[in-house]
């Protein structure tokens, strides 16, 4: 490959040999594939361990929230919503209300 001194006008530039792939060609191209995926899967095992380290956090500061919330609801004497949902009603043995009354239907024209 030629230097800058060793041009002397941009017709020489014309001269200059084609890029060549940075890629062996044969067998040694195999051992240049294998440390790229070698490298490439250290990445990902990097990342992974941070993801698990950040989903543990989130779940701590979940698991805190939902403490926090039950002490709130506990000292105000409140009956959260999803408690109150589980509990039975008082109707019949089937679960249901005699209050509760069929859907009325309608037909829709287009």
């Amino acid at each position: 490959m030629k230097t800058l001194a060793e041009l002397k006008s941009t017709r020489s530039i014309k001269k200059l040999p084609r890029s060549r792939s940075s890629k062996p060609r044969g067998k040694s191209g195999a051992y240049l594939d294998l440390y790229v995926m070698t490298v490439e899967k250290e990445r990902l095992e990097k990342e992974l361990a941070v993801l698990e380290r950040r989903r543990k956090e989130i779940i701590g500061q979940l698991d805190t929230a939902k403490k926090n919330i039950e002490e709130i609801f506990e000292r105000k004497n409140i009956v959260p919503e999803s408690k109150a949902a589980a509990a039975p009603s008082l109707g019949s043995e089937t679960g249901t209300t005699e209050s509760s009354q069929p859907w009325k239907t309608i037909s829709l024209n287009y």
